[in-house]
Parts: structure tokens; C-alpha cells; sequence
């Protein structure tokens, strides 16, 4: 197991993408829901199953986080970008406090707090590729409550 150079936090299975990427992780409250990523990734959070099977099992009881929830998106270029889903959610999506429109993307920094529903807050973790050389991007395997896909 690696850690962010960064923050330190840990980044299990780390593999090279051979670009020296960045890498963003999403940590949840409560610990049941951790997202990982690296540059390309793009992951739907929410409750369903079929359209977040990363999360879908983390947030199985948190009822005011929507089926359909938000996607996140590790752009090429190493940012980090959410978008409520276009349909919109019954408790809305924050980002520091601001509620996100449905269908337009918000930029995401370091440190930023981001909620889904009423109380699910994850804070954001960017790690640059120039925070360390030698460290490799994360897995492509999302992690929470023991759910990956």
C-alpha cells in the first residue's frame, strides 16, 4: 500500500500509468465509501446498482442520496470535475456549501468538500504528478464497505 504524497492518505494496489498522472480520491463520511481514481476515470455515484456499482453498496442506506446521483470525472489534464446528474436529485449536490445545477459540470480542488443528499460528505483529494515522481496512480478499483467492482 502507497500513500498520496500529499496528504499521506492511502492509495491501495497503486499501478503506473507510465504518463505520471494525477490522482484524486473522494473519502466519504462514515469511511463506506471511498472513491479512487486516475486520469480518464470516470465514476457514477448513487444507489443503484447498475449505473454505480462502486458506490451503489456504500450508500444502501443513505436514502437521501439519489439512484442516480453525480458523476465524477479525472480529466486527462488532471482535474477533477462532478456533475449532478442531468435529471437532477431529490436533495441536490454541494460543493462548499453551493448547490450544483443539474447537467453542469463543477470543477473540483483539493480540499473541497463535496455532499450528496442531505449529509454525505466526501472531502476531495488531488494528488499532482508533480507532488512525487516515483508515485503511481491509483487502481482502477473503487473501494468501500468491502464493494469493488
Amino acid at each position: 500500500m502507497t500513500g498520496c504524497p500529499r496528504c499521506s492518505a492511502p492509495v491501495a494496489d497503486a499501478v503506473p500509468t507510465g504518463e505520471g498522472g494525477a490522482t484524486a480520491v473522494l473519502r466519504f463520511s462514515g469511511g463506506l465509501v471511498q472513491v479512487r481514481m486516475r486520469p480518464g476515470d470516470v465514476r457514477n455515484l448513487g444507489r443503484a446498482p447498475e449505473w454505480a456499482p462502486t458506490t451503489a453498496r456504500g450508500f444502501a442506506d443513505e436514502l437521501s442520496v439519489s439512484r442516480r446521483h453525480a458523476e465524477v470525472a479525472l480529466r486527462p489534464d488532471g482535474t477533477l470535475w462532478v456533475t449532478e446528474y442531468r435529471d437532477g436529485t431529490t436533495h441536490g449536490t454541494r460543493v462548499n456549501e453551493d448547490y450544483l445545477l443539474p447537467g453542469v459540470p463543477r470543477r473540483l480542488a483539493d480540499g473541497d468538500s463535496l455532499v450528496l443528499g442531505l449529509h454525505s460528505e466526501a472531502t476531495v483529494s488531488l494528488c499532482a504528478p508533480d507532488d512525487d515522481a516515483g508515485a503511481g496512480a491509483a487502481a482502477d478499483e473503487d473501494t468501500g464497505s468491502g464493494a469493488g467492482t
